[in-house]
């Protein structure tokens, strides 16, 4: 357990334990989805489970199909790390047999690991109140590509080199057998299902999150982006005037995760995830669980750049102004310049990607959902003091949370919108920067701060705070 009292903020991975019971699916930021009505078909103890196999993190919510209630969430780190911190890494690793078949049972064992804590709470919260045993009866599980074939055993070799061609479209439905096995915990009569993907880096878990925000409801007349803000920023745009959908994946890099950082860390205890500066200077942070800091997270790093840009201490191109080479943020924490340079390559990331499906798709106001752990709990102001996310105010910015969850399990309990979802993505026009003509000049018109949002420099140096 992260904190002493988990209140499933999403600025840490928290206790691997939602004891909430009966919940409609919530976003971050207060915005919250619409409640799904549920399979009134099913039986009262027929459960469901989504599943978002996250790179870094994979996350389970277990959920009662006659009425959608929420009755369990289980979150754990991806077991694969040791084969990779990324997917690039895993993907080379699975070039050989051996290390394709390590990757798969290593993904398949801890899936079902998973699986059998979440039904093992559940039978023991169903005997505590009289309750059937509960039958799961159907899963769904999201990822992006890598994850979604590796869960499948599907080979990955197409995604390590241009063309980049997935080994599947995914939108399918199967027993869970196949996948588990005969001797699985996960009985072999459950349907499983893999959402469709929109292309090599736009995965399954992306398709979700549109699902989630509303991309292929058919009722929106508001513009709509997404950006799930990671170590690959997936990015999506539906016009619905137009009727036009664009998805594009652009490397961040693992900046926003704390790596690569002189400090960095995860979201995690002891992690600065916000800084201030006063009007004489003077800086204070606040910190995960309130002790002392003992790193940089990646909403901290944004907030560090920003407060520093904004006062002064930083100029528009990313260098200190008063010629030193780091800056103190606590006792044992500081921003070197290398780290300034380090966000700038993902902040422009970022902020290309966006640029590039407003301009295909023509949107020039709507709704901006970040999602993610780092897209939900950063500051849009942070963000829009960099230029990581456009300054306009005709576009509002909405905090999704795991959004690629909240879809997954949309697509669990009822299944008749996989269909509109599977529709939807036919049509995407999935853009690859790397080929786009103008994406080097574009990159690089972006890695510099706006220069209206500076401020006057701050003269006087000041101690860091205690």
């Amino acid at each position: 357990m992260i904190c002493s009292v988990c209140h499933h903020c999403g600025l840490c991975e928290g206790d691997g334990h939602d004891s909430r019971t009966n919940s409609t699916l919530v976003f971050g930021s207060g915005f919250m989805f619409r409640s799904p009505q549920g399979d009134h078909s099913a039986s009262a103890n027929e459960i469901g489970i989504a599943i978002d196999i996250g790179t870094t993190t994979i996350c389970a919510a277990a959920y009662r199909l006659h009425n959608a209630a929420r009755l369990f969430e289980r979150g754990e780190p991806n077991d694969q790390h040791k084969f990779g911190s990324d997917v690039i890494a895993r993907i080379a690793f699975s070039a050989t047999p051996e290390g394709h078949k390590a990757l798969h049972a290593t993904l398949i064992n801890q899936l079902e690991r998973m699986i059998s804590h979440v039904l093992r709470a559940l039978s023991a919260q169903c005997l505590a109140t009289r309750q059937p045993e509960p039958a799961l009866r159907r899963l769904v599980i999201a990822g992006n590509t890598t994850m979604q074939s590796l869960c499948m055993g599907l080979s990955v070799s197409g995604l390590a080199s241009f063309p980049f061609e997935p080994p599947s479209l995914f939108g399918c439905t199967v027993d869970a057998e196949s996948v588990f096995g005969a001797q699985s915990a996960v009985p072999a009569s459950c349907e499983l299902y893999m959402p469709p993907i929109a292309g090599a880096f736009v995965g399954g878990d992306a398709v979700c999150a549109m699902t989630a925000c509303g991309f292929f409801s058919g009722s929106t007349s508001t513009p709509l982006l997404l950006a799930d803000v990671g170590t690959n920023c997936e990015i999506a745009a539906f016009n619905p005037v137009a009727h036009t959908l664009v998805c594009t994946s652009t490397a961040a890099g693992p900046a926003f995760e704390g790596q690569g950082i002189s400090c960095g860390m995860g979201a995690r205890e002891g992690a600065i995830a916000s800084i201030s500066i006063s009007p004489g200077g003077q800086i204070s942070s606040q910190v995960i669980g309130g002790r002392m800091a003992r790193g940089l997270c990646g909403t901290g790093l944004l907030s560090a750049v920003a407060a520093l840009y904004t006062s002064g201490r930083l100029s528009a191109d990313g260098a200190f102004t008063n010629g030193d080479s780091r800056v103190q943020l606590a006792p044992t924490v500081w921003l070197s310049q290398n780290d300034v340079r380090a966000f700038q390559l993902a902040k422009a990331a970022v902020r290309t990607g966006l640029d590039a499906v407003q301009e295909h798709s023509a949107i020039k106001d709507g709704t901006l959902f970040l999602a993610g752990g780092f897209g939900t709990s950063l500051s849009t102001a942070d963000a829009r003091a960099v230029g990581m996310i456009p300054p306009d105010s005709a576009i509002k910015t909405v905090g999704a949370g795991n959004a690629a969850l909240c879809g997954a399990a949309l697509l669990l309990i009822e299944p008749h919108e996989r269909q509109k979802c599977q529709a939807a993505i036919k049509t995407a026009n999935v853009i690859d920067l790397a080929k786009a003509p103008t994406f080097g000049q574009q990159f690089i018109k972006n890695l510099p701060f706006p220069k209206n949002t500076a401020q006057p420099q701050q003269t006087k140096e000041h101690n860091p705070p205690e």
